[in-house]
């Protein structure tokens, strides 16, 4: 379990990032980018109750190029790792995630940032997961091309048993084929929604409940949350 210090760290990361992301995104959107963008351009304003309110001394733009504007992002990262390491704190690797969408997530990006799954609950994990069937086939490509892969034992080939499991039940349904990490996200979405309906070998192994599954899921794909997230936000 992460400590106090690191989590009020990473509360204080995500909201200044938040704040100073959803400032590039409104300079870009004007078609200008800011220059040499550093930790030295940054100060903290604390607004009642404690709020932290980012302060940004903007000294050069230039117009904006594909080439500005990942310099820009570019800059961004680098003051939230700067960030971290000023606290003596070494990021998570869900904080790396997090880290890696800036400039990745650029519409919307303040409110994304901030709802970045690495602080969700299993029941916005399941909800999210049942949101799945609604992906578009251009989602579904980045998800067959985002490097989720569909479980395997240590040996790199075996299915894990219970996985097998849930396969063979939900091919009863519908068909899946293990070249496609968009058809384990289906397969994994089925399981979810119609949890009550698996053979009771497989409740029982998963804890009875659909917590269970999350759970498990996270097992096999650790990274699958942030995975999903980006393939649907990303521009």
């Amino acid at each position: 379990m992460p400590s106090i210090f690191y989590t009020v760290v990473k509360f204080l990361v995500v909201a200044i990032c938040s704040q100073l992301a959803g400032l590039v995104q409104s300079i870009i959107a004007w078609q200008k980018c800011p220059q040499d963008l550093s930790m030295e351009d940054l100060y903290i304003k604390l607004l009642p109750g404690g709020i932290p309110k980012l302060q940004v001394l903007i000294l050069k733009v230039q117009n904006c190029s594909i080439i500005a504007e990942e310099q820009a992002w570019k800059n961004v990262r680098e003051i939230v790792k700067e960030w971290f390491e000023q606290h003596d704190v070494a990021p998570s690797s869900a904080s790396e995630d997090f880290i890696s969408c800036i400039g990745v997530l650029t519409k919307n990006t303040q409110a994304l940032l901030e709802d970045h799954p690495d602080e969700w609950d299993n029941m916005k994990k399941g909800a999210f997961l049942m949101e799945t069937y609604s992906y578009s086939r251009q989602v579904s490509r980045r998800v067959n091309t985002s490097g989720l892969r569909w479980p395997v034992e240590a040996d790199g080939v075996t299915t894990p048993s219970l996985l097998s499991d849930l396969i063979r039940h939900g091919e009863k349904h519908a068909m899946y084929d293990k070249a496609f990490a968009s058809d384990y996200v289906r397969l994994l979405r089925n399981s979810y929604k119609h949890f009550k309906d698996l053979p009771e070998h497989i409740k029982q192994k998963l804890g009875g409940n659909t917590d269970g599954l999350i759970q498990q899921v996270e097992k096999w794909s650790p990274r699958i949350w942030h995975i999903l997230y980006v393939a649907l936000h990303m521009t």
